[in-house]
């Protein structure tokens, strides 16, 4: 482990960089999905996943194969969609093995505190976008509200996502409502018709997700899963951002 932390020594900033740099043009391709927008995502995720492939040694080996299928992306055609969520997976795979192994992370020092602030960074919602949280007046059913991602309404039972074995529970019909998504999630997205996340900024797997298959999604909400139960009927009105419970 000292190996990967005597590479990446001193460039924090950089890597920093180059993985907002990605984020946001992942961003703007879904925005626009024009082919100048695609070029630049293709360059930009090559550029991080370059960067990033210098933690390999910390991922399981089985693991290290979304960095290998994003260095292949051109010779075997991936397209943009593929390319998008194999990165978020690649980084995610990163992010939950720093998070969770507390003895490598020891091993890297306070270094890896530096790293793990920034992979943190894909949850966060952009320090100028602040969801407007709190009571609506004359909205006595309201629950939550955060910042809307892909717009729309949905009225349906809520299925409440505690922890990843919870994703085949979801039926077709639901609005999702958990912390933050996991990639675990695509096994069930055909099923979901919204999407209700506590924590997360434009830039999450959430709402990466959500823009790829125009699911109405609200992320940076707050906590709000203890209001909830699953089948509990709701009203996601993602185009203002807000959760309403169904009147009896």
């Amino acid at each position: 482990m000292n190996s990967v932390r005597k590479a990446m020594e001193g460039q924090e900033d950089a890597l920093r960089a180059v993985l907002e740099a990605a984020y946001l043009a992942i961003a703007k391709y879904q925005e626009t999905r024009g082919e100048l927008e695609e070029k630049e995502l293709r360059r930009a995720i090559a550029e991080a996943s370059s960067y990033c492939a210098r933690f390999k040694p910390l991922i399981p080996v089985y693991k290290r194969r979304y960095f290998d299928i994003i260095d292949s992306a051109d010779q075997i055609g991936l397209l943009a969609r593929d390319l998008i969520m194999t990165f978020d997976r690649a980084i995610y795979e990163l992010h939950t093995r720093m998070e969770r192994s507390q003895e490598e992370r020891d091993s890297l020092g306070p270094w890896s505190k530096q790293v793990l602030e920034i992979l943190d960074g894909r949850r966060s919602l952009p320090c100028d976008l602040v969801p407007a949280l709190g009571q609506h007046e004359g909205e006595a059913n309201f629950i939550t509200s955060g910042h809307t991602v892909v717009g729309g309404r949905r009225v349906g039972p809520v299925r409440v996502i505690q922890r990843d074995n919870d994703w085949a529970s979801v039926k077709p019909g639901e609005i999702v409502a958990c912390s933050m998504t996991s990639p675990d999630v695509v096994m069930v997205v055909e099923r979901i018709v919204g999407l209700i996340i506590e924590q997360g900024g434009l830039v999450c797997h959430a709402a990466i997700l959500a823009r790829e298959f125009n699911i109405p999604c609200v992320v940076g909400c707050g906590s709000f899963l203890s209001e909830l139960q699953s089948g509990q009927m709701v009203t996601l009105d993602a185009s203002t951002g807000i959760l309403l419970s169904q009147s009896e």
